[in-house]
């Protein structure tokens, strides 16, 4: 075996791929940078270089730039987030001028994470503007109009080279978008969509699929209008992530074996799976018996008690470290265990510290959500406030909380039967 140790960068791989002459790629297992890379490598070797396996030239470059994704549904006719190009802090300015403040805006080909920062006003775009030029490697940055409030929505898809669809699962995030995805509560299957919406999100995410002539898994991410049902695709994501291991780990489906025959050439119903599996799986969608939820991990609480200042407010960077799932056949077991397995011997994240709270620290709360806010929506529902308020104050489904209404009165139940004061 040969190992070598080098920087992480496109010039570095090029001289590994001349070096040893490899002729493939698999970027799907590298989260964003390795689609960066792949893409970078692609523009300087041209048709000289490796073949990356299972993604074409127009997605990988999709996957970075919003504006390019932009333009390649709107000639299929989809709806998609308006956004802007921009190279200068003037431009980022003269964007959200157009588009009109609140905007989000994310570096082009960013060194590391990817960050989608949100702007209220002029002053927050000062700093925003400068931050996300310096983290792209082209000093680029998207500048998209602001769809706070929408839900936020994945559907995770197979294809094969025979244009043979397969939809694996759907996840909803609890938090409307404005919230970072690996910060919101995660719930699979999609609860509060009516199944026409869903069947409508799956044409598209197909269609994209085809447009983009994936051979494997493909993300799709929408937000839908909870007013009116009406949606725009917001991101491709053509490789494994949480989410991907949150279906398969909820529906079983043999997710690594599928997509890597599909990326070498295989049809859907000749993938090579486990012998455990029955035949034909990968050609079946599956159907769920069970609610799984993820649910997020923070570390706000240790952190303070070191004696180290932290901002809980929740927004579009990542502030959790981990998560927990919970599998119930309703969303209130789910929920009970998530919530216990992500902070059973945590004393910060606490529901009697939730009775503490006045009124309006309540309601400023819930309108700027932090990581306790799931016992801050329980807390407002033993104060009496209604499930129409809380989606107005939270812009979370009304669904949630009416489940979680009920939470709370089982708990009240088996106070008074069991006499437990703590429960």
């Amino acid at each position: 075996m040969h190992v070598e140790v080098l920087d992480l960068n496109a010039e570095n791989l090029v001289k590994v791929i001349i070096a040893n002459g490899i002729t493939g790629i698999v970027p799907t297992v590298g989260g964003t940078t390795a689609i960066r890379l792949a893409f970078e490598v692609q523009q300087i070797l041209g048709d000289q270089g490796p073949k990356v396996y299972g993604l074409s030239t127009p997605v990988l470059k999709a996957t970075q730039n919003t504006k390019y994704l932009q333009e390649r549904l709107q000639q299929w006719h989809l709806p998609a987030v308006q956004t802007r190009l921009a190279s200068t802090p003037g431009e980022v300015f003269d964007a959200a001028r157009e588009l009109e403040f609140p905007v989000v805006v994310r570096s082009i080909a960013p060194q590391g994470q990817a960050l989608r920062m949100q702007a209220e006003d002029a002053e927050e775009l000062d700093q925003i503007a400068e931050d996300a030029l310096a983290r792209s490697l082209t000093h680029q940055v998207n500048v998209d109009k602001s769809i706070r409030g929408y839900k936020e929505i994945a559907l995770i898809v197979m294809r094969d080279f025979r244009d043979t669809n397969v939809l694996i699962g759907g996840i909803e995030d609890m938090d409307p978008v404005g919230i970072h995805s690996a910060d919101s509560i995660a719930i699979t299957p999609i609860q509060t969509l009516a199944d026409p919406v869903v069947q409508t999100l799956r044409h598209t995410a197909f269609k994209i699929a085809r447009g983009f002539d994936i051979k494997g898994l493909l993300q799709v991410r929408f937000a839908v209008n909870p007013e009116d049902d009406s949606y725009v695709v917001t991101r491709l994501v053509p490789y494994y992530d949480r989410k991907v291991s949150l279906i398969e780990g909820a529906t079983g489906y043999p997710m690594v074996p599928v997509m890597t025959g599909l990326m070498l050439g295989d049809r859907l119903e000749k993938v090579h799976i486990p012998s455990s599996y029955a035949e034909h799986t990968a050609m079946l969608e599956p159907t769920m018996d069970h609610v799984v939820m993820r649910f997020p991990v923070f570390t706000f609480g240790e952190l303070e008690l070191g004696g180290i200042e932290t901002n809980r407010r929740l927004d579009t960077i990542q502030k959790s470290v981990g998560a927990t799932i919970g599998v119930g056949r309703s969303l209130e077991e789910a929920l009970e265990k998530a919530l216990r397995a992500a902070h059973f011997s945590n004393r910060i994240f606490s529901p009697d510290l939730m009775g503490e709270l006045t009124d309006s620290q309540v309601i400023a709360q819930l309108i700027h959500p932090q990581d306790n806010r799931i016992l801050l929506l329980l807390e407002a529902i033993r104060r009496g406030y209604t499930v129409d308020e809380l989606a107005e104050l939270t812009h979370i489904d009304a669904f949630s909380s009416i489940n979680y209404k009920r939470l709370c009165s089982w708990k009240l139940t088996c106070k008074n039967i069991l006499g437990i004061s703590n429960l």
